[in-house]
């Protein structure tokens, strides 16, 4: 998992998720869910969240209250015509977006 090491001790239980299931791994915690980290895009050979899937974490994080840090180290080397997402700090009140490179 991505952050891994970022959070350990102190009682955090770093869970690996895909955003297909997000909603059935936050109620599986109940309310305990406090940070959704997501790294969006991958790295440019990686995957790339759509719009509506970032969206669909948004409503999630705001359904359980959840803060939500993206990762965007790669934000706006998207392939294509499509335009690039927006920051998780533009589309959340909740949401901190960063641009962390390797080595951190």
């Amino acid at each position: 998992m991505i952050h891994r090491w970022h959070v350990r001790g102190g009682g955090v239980v770093p869970l690996r998720f895909d955003v297909d299931d997000l909603a059935a791994t936050c109620a599986a915690v109940g309310g305990k869910v406090k940070l959704i980290v997501v790294n969006f895009p991958h790295n440019p050979t990686g995957c790339q969240l759509t719009e509506s899937e970032l969206m669909r974490v948004v409503a999630i994080a705001r359904s359980c209250g959840a803060f939500v840090l993206g990762d965007e180290m790669y934000r706006g080397l998207e392939y294509g015509d499509s335009p690039p997402l927006p920051a998780m700090c533009e589309v959340y009140e909740k949401g901190m977006s960063l641009a962390v490179r390797a080595g951190r």
